[in-house]
């Protein structure tokens, strides 16, 4: 860590040595990566895209697919007054819609003439039971629903339907299904990623800017900020290569990181000023005395995030990877690109304010207490008690309010027994699927099966179906597909235990949009699981190796941890769930909040136990770097998908805890044991030359007062 510290610090004084050369350079890079970005990035908005496929429950799944075609299917939902017209929408879109292209098969209605369905007794037509909803089951061709596929699909399927003039008949047509959903989701990503990434960008900016009360230093760290998000979306597009649900807001998450160091580094630089310094000699001693503390926290930071890589969860692992990387980015980029931009262009002369002059600082001072610190530690750790708050895997809760592909999967759920969620049996032999058939008609929690055995009550007419509808069926192995559809709502996490837990009863290796997402729910508390007990190790072990001494590492650490133990506290009673998105948001946390505590331990002993100069500078840049994560993820809050949405508030609460814990508790505990801290700190850590003497809180509270009183004179 020393040896990585040492070579930041040569980079910074090239970089201010030679700073033109130094521009010049990370401008090539920057716009390398951003050409590599544009060539070759793209969005995957299928939440297939955030499993492992090699994983076996994936893989029965994909297997099954591509042996019947996927169960992925797109729900064309013909709504009407009239039975009759419903049927004539349905035989008019029927052909239009297998000539699509990307179409393997169209589910409309039987393939048979009216008289031989009227003689078998079978209804021609998918239908709610009230007759006012007729349904056509487009399934892809495409048996791994990947993202190139799925949106062209979509968008011809939308295409055939306008052409279809369906108004001309009073029909009414809408989409629902795993394709609609993906669709959707892209489009809302896709416009929410352009305007809210901006927006949170320039939010952080403001904020800086507002704290600094001047634009150019805080300006340059935007620009820094920027050239590190370039850098990272071009290692992006060089692995995975791609963008998911969980990893489309990544540039807002780093954009709370990355500009930290920028803050920190602005601030002690102001301070080195307002001391006297000139710019080129404050730039450079601000590199080099916070370089070790800035290191540790970035690597510990990009550690926790790397944790996610085990997780046993791709769409986490990938978000890890895209973060933890972003953030190695930026630092570099700060101590380098940073310091180049604040040499070359300097701010106007202006006498800075001594440290502990600042307002933020004196406010900082005013909200300590000892016993107020004790208190909400003791708080915080009681949340544990409290426990985890409720989960809510229902898909639809994660979609947008109101949208119409969400309002036309309960209705059908709700006055059909059909559902684009179903589970899939295999059979080996047609009399084992009839078998199964049965024994599936039997189970109250199936609303309807269908099977090979369906073309038993057509007798002999069955011969002269198409082959294309039978292989949804039978497949060329020769084996046979079973489709059960749940009896009523499957978001129900009731319902769909019982049903899930039903169809394993059956069989073992079922499978289906249901049972893959059953798995993927617990995937995620896996991964929960894995990542924080991970994460919590790194944390530990990356700040022991800095301090080398268990009581400061401990210290340093004590703000995370308390965030841990009372962020899913403080979550349950806001009444806040968790779901399948939103789950990783406390180790994200974790990540982003391990660097304040590390920060606030070094500058306590490199002041000598001041805490008052402690607050006044390291203080003053953590409520900065608060504001700006706060900025960057309270933006997210404010898209369409409420997944994310959740994910976002959740993070902008934890980040909040860590916060208070990091500039209120973690101050009053230091002071409280300074002698200890500063004795285990040892003269490696502890530099007094300067003239800082150890200064208790009480006699810091006053000395500060007594500077804001002469100040104000």
């Amino acid at each position: 860590m020393k040896t990585i510290a040492s070579l930041l610090i040569a980079l910074s004084r090239l970089s201010v040595a030679r700073p033109r050369r130094t521009l010049l350079v990370w401008a090539l890079l920057v716009v390398l990566s951003l050409l590599a970005a544009a060539a070759r990035l793209e969005l995957r908005s299928s939440n297939l895209d955030l499993i492992d496929p090699k994983l076996p429950e994936v893989r029965a799944f994909l297997d099954v697919a591509e042996e019947f075609g996927t169960p992925n299917v797109l729900v064309v939902v013909l709504e009407g007054a009239d039975e009759v017209k419903l049927g004539m929408a349905v035989d008019r879109i029927a052909p239009r819609l297998e000539k699509v292209p990307g179409v393997r098969r169209v589910a409309a209605r039987l393939p048979l003439d009216e008289a031989t369905l009227a003689e078998a007794g079978v209804e021609p037509y998918l239908t709610s039971t009230d007759g006012t909803m007729y349904f056509a089951f487009v399934q892809p061709a495409d048996p791994h629903s990947s993202a190139t596929s799925i949106e062209p699909f979509v968008r011809g399927v939308r295409d055939a339907l306008s052409a279809a003039r369906l108004d001309e008949l009073g029909v009414k047509a809408g989409l629902t299904g795993l394709p609609a959903y993906a669709l959707d989701d892209k489009e809302i990503i896709q416009g929410d990623i352009s305007k809210l990434s901006l927006i949170s960008m320039v939010m952080v900016v403001l904020v800086v800017v507002f704290a600094f009360g001047s634009v150019r230093r805080p300006v340059m760290a935007g620009l820094a900020l920027l050239a590190g998000e370039g850098m990272t979306l071009g290692l992006v597009a060089a692995y995975p290569g791609h963008l998911t649900l969980l990893s489309a807001f990544s540039a807002s998450i780093l954009a709370g990181l990355g500009v930290d160091y920028g803050i920190h580094l602005v601030n002690r630089v102001e301070e080195l000023t307002g001391g006297g310094l000139n710019e080129i000699d404050a730039v450079t001693g601000a590199a080099r005395a916070l370089s070790r503390g800035l290191v540790s926290g970035a690597l510990t930071t990009a550690a926790v995030f790397f944790s996610m890589i085990v997780s046993g969860f791709l769409g986490f692992e990938e978000l890890g990877l895209i973060i933890g990387a972003g953030v190695l980015v930026c630092l570099p980029v700060n101590l380098s690109l940073l310091p180049a931009l604040l040499v070359t262009f300097p701010p106007r002369r202006r006498r800075e304010r001594p440290s502990t002059e600042r307002k933020i600082g004196r406010a900082l001072l005013a909200l300590q207490s000892r016993r107020v610190s004790v208190l909400l530690a003791i708080v915080a750790l009681a949340g544990l008690a409290v426990g985890m708050p409720a989960f809510d895997g229902n898909y639809l809760n994660m979609e947008p309010k109101g949208t119409e592909t969400a309002r036309l999967e309960r209705e059908m759920v709700k006055r059909s027994d059909l559902s684009p969620e179903f589970a899939i049996f295999v059979a080996s032999s047609r009399a084992e699927a009839a078998a199964l058939t049965d024994r599936l008609l039997d189970e109250p929690l199936v609303g309807e099966v269908h099977s090979i055995s369906d073309f038993d009550l057509l007798g002999e007419a069955a011969a002269r179906l198409p082959a294309s509808f039978r292989a949804t069926f039978e497949s060329p192995r020769g084996r046979f597909a079973v489709y059960a559809y749940p009896e009523g709502d499957i978001w129900d996490p009731v319902q769909e235990s019982r049903f899930l837990e039903a169809m394993e009863r059956i069989d073992p290796n079922v499978t289906g949009m249901p049972v893959l997402g059953h798995f993927m729910i617990d995937r995620s508390w896996r991964a929960l699981q894995i990542t924080g007990t991970i994460g919590g190790l790194i944390v530990l072990i990356v700040v022991f190796a800095d301090f080398r001494r268990p009581l400061p590492s401990l210290l340093a650490s004590l703000p995370v941890f308390l965030t841990a133990a009372s962020m899913p506290a403080l979550m349950k009673l806001l009444g806040l769930q968790l779901n399948p998105l939103n789950v990783m948001a406390l180790p994200v946390v974790v990540g982003i909040g391990v660097d304040e505590g590390i920060h606030v331990v070094h500058r306590f002993v490199d002041e000598a136990g001041d805490v008052a100069r402690t607050l006044a500078g390291t203080g003053r840049s953590i409520l900065l770097t608060a504001g700006t994560d706060v900025a960057a993820f309270g933006t997210l809050a404010f898209t369409q998908h409420r997944g994310l949405a959740s994910f976002a508030l959740a993070l902008t609460i934890g980040v909040s805890l860590a916060i208070v814990y990091s500039v209120i508790v973690l101050p009053g505990i230091l002071d409280i044991l300074r002698v200890r801290v500063l004795r285990s700190a040892g003269p490696r850590e502890a530099d007094t030359s300067a003239g800082a003497q150890p200064v208790p809180l009480a006699v810091s509270a006053v000395t500060s007062g007594c500077r804001e009183a002469a100040t104000d004179r």
